[in-house]
């Protein structure tokens, strides 16, 4: 369990988000429909197992990093290739009169074979990737079932009773005559609803009771029904269905008039209407009685919407609940070793009663000195500050999107007066920012910056009006953002490519195999006639002496 790997994986997952959404936008202008829905359903794919190693919730060797380093390259040259194709559309659209090189690469684009190409060499890829996933241990892949890539949970301690309750309550509600049943389980972020919702899922009454016939679906930032219906189709079958009455004509004769278990994880979308079209969508499936929905969310609201029959809040842990999974992790079966304890129960009231935040500890003690369990005992407020980075959920964004937007703070300096409006402006060109609907990029943004304000992540500086005009970042949470950027300490390869960078006059050429991969340049020295030719991915330039460029 390593930060690196897991800072790896948010930023593979926001790129991966952009080259869902865009897929999904160009491909009826292309005709692709059919390479786009695969590309959506590779992607996903890997992002299900980008998700248990950015949660760490499945161990991380020098396999899987170089599975992550591979992975993160190829996917940020293919982010580079999908938004190529939406350039080209947006070229054609407003009729924009570019360079002669330009247009050159431009007209590469210009057939749907050419785009059908691009796709379908992405796809390639990503089959390579997932095959490879398999070979070393990260999951079984779903193919015709997911609930074989939900074997790898975190230590979880503590919730034994509340466990065999809901397993009855859950058996008891199926013979009650409901044709669907709804249990919510609720609590705050980091408090262990996913793993909790998994040992549920796996516990041997419920497979006992339904089987194969068990449904897990990663709801998201969105609560689309039409994605969902997709999504358990996904459980049963390969084949890409698109409209909604063969996606329940599908589903009718994969059920077969059998009672089945839904699990919806992480619904934070409180959207009465679309959970009511959901709700009579899936009635159409079957009318056979005893089906069960189970929904994860850290919303009250979200939990009352659904009208379970139950509401289950996920209280924390104690202290020694949360040493008890540290020292599981760190130590496994065997004994902890004289003078351990007593640091490791200092340490334990870090996590916050928090069974994600305990594991995630426990993972990063494990193979350390006592010296480094004393030292951690002693930095609690820096440490409780990076915890927040694994257990901060926020309303409308991934846990994803906030690591990333965080992190890309590092860029500029120490104590940085970073104006409001740029920085949300940095992040939609770099595509952080996924708005819900009804929602615009900069409202969004605002919402992100709020939280990490109010997680100590960024302090606000304000006017005379008690208006917020700029943030700033200081030395531990620069550190802290730094680390998560690169992926290293002391200047190390990271796992990733650097995309952002800050170019003073002093510094050193960039190499070309560095420069095409930089997304974000801020360069406060003297600009050279085509300097920046090398620099193909760029999306942000700022210029601390501007001139006129020759590309």
């Amino acid at each position: 369990m390593e930060v690196e790997a897991a800072a790896a994986a948010a930023f593979i997952n926001v790129a991966i988000e952009n080259m869902i959404k865009v897929s999904k936008e160009l491909s009826p202008i292309f005709g692709l429909h059919k390479n786009a829905a695969k590309l959506s359903g590779n992607l996903e794919t890997v992002q299900n197992v980008l998700k248990d190693i950015e949660m760490q919730t499945i161990p991380i060797g020098g396999a899987v990093k170089h599975w992550l380093k591979e992975l993160g390259t190829k996917v940020l040259v293919a982010d580079n290739s999908v938004d190529e194709l939406k350039y080209h559309l947006l070229k054609e659209t407003y009729s924009f009169k570019l360079p002669t090189n330009q247009a050159k690469v431009l007209t590469y684009f210009s057939s749907n074979e050419k785009g059908a190409l691009i796709i379908n060499e992405i796809n390639d890829g990503l089959e390579s990737f997932k095959n490879e996933a398999n070979k070393i241990g990260l999951g079984k892949v779903p193919t015709l079932s997911q609930t074989d890539s939900l074997s790898a949970d975190g230590v979880l301690v503590g919730r034994d009773e509340d466990m065999l309750k809901l397993a009855e309550l859950l058996i008891t509600s199926t013979s009650e005559g409901r044709v669907f049943s709804v249990l919510a389980i609720q609590g705050k972020a980091g408090v262990g609803r996913t793993m909790f919702a998994r040992k549920l899922f796996n516990h041997e009454s419920i497979k006992a009771q339904f089987g194969e016939l068990r449904i897990w679906v990663d709801v998201g930032i969105a609560f689309e029904p039409i994605d969902l219906l997709k999504k358990i189709l996904a459980t049963f079958t390969c084949d890409q269905v698109e409209s909604r009455d063969d996606i329940l004509k599908r589903l009718q004769q994969a059920i077969k008039g059998k009672a089945c278990l839904l699990v919806l994880d992480s619904v934070c979308v409180e959207d009465v209407p679309r959970w009511n079209e959901f709700v009579n969508w899936i009635k159409e499936v079957t009318s056979m009685k005893g089906n069960i929905i189970i929904i994860t969310t850290k919303n009250r609201k979200v939990a009352d919407m659904v009208s379970p029959v139950h509401i289950h809040p996920l209280n924390v842990l104690s202290g020694d609940e949360c040493w008890s999974i540290i020292k599981s992790i760190a130590f496994g079966n065997s004994d902890v070793p004289s003078g351990f304890e007593t640091t490791g129960r200092k340490i334990a009231p870090i996590c916050g009663g928090c069974p994600s935040a305990a594991n995630l500890v426990g993972g990063m003690l494990c193979g350390k000195s006592q010296e480094r369990w004393e030292l951690i005992a002693g930095l609690k407020d820096e440490w409780e500050c990076m915890l927040d980075i694994y257990g901060l959920r926020l309303e409308n964004l991934s846990q994803s999107s906030m690591k990333t937007c965080f992190a890309y703070c590092s860029i500029f300096p120490y104590d940085f007066k970073i104006v409001k409006e740029e920085l949300i402006e940095l992040w939609m060109a770099e595509g952080f920012l996924q708005p819900n609907e009804g929602d615009d990029m900069e409202s969004t943004g605002e919402m992100l910056l709020n939280e990490l304000v109010q997680n100590l992540m960024l302090q606000a500086e304000r006017d005379e009006n008690g208006n917020v005009e700029s943030f700033v970042m200081h030395h531990s949470m620069h550190d802290l953002a730094s680390y998560i950027l690169l992926g290293s300490r002391n200047g190390e390869d990271g796992l990733l490519p650097v995309r952002y960078m800050m170019i003073r006059q002093e510094s050193s050429p960039i190499q070309k195999q560095v420069a095409k991969h930089l997304r974000t340049l801020f360069l406060e020295g003297e600009i050279s006639d085509k300097m920046l030719v090398d620099y193909t991915s760029l999306r942000n330039l700022r210029l601390a002496r501007a001139k006129e460029v020759d590309w």
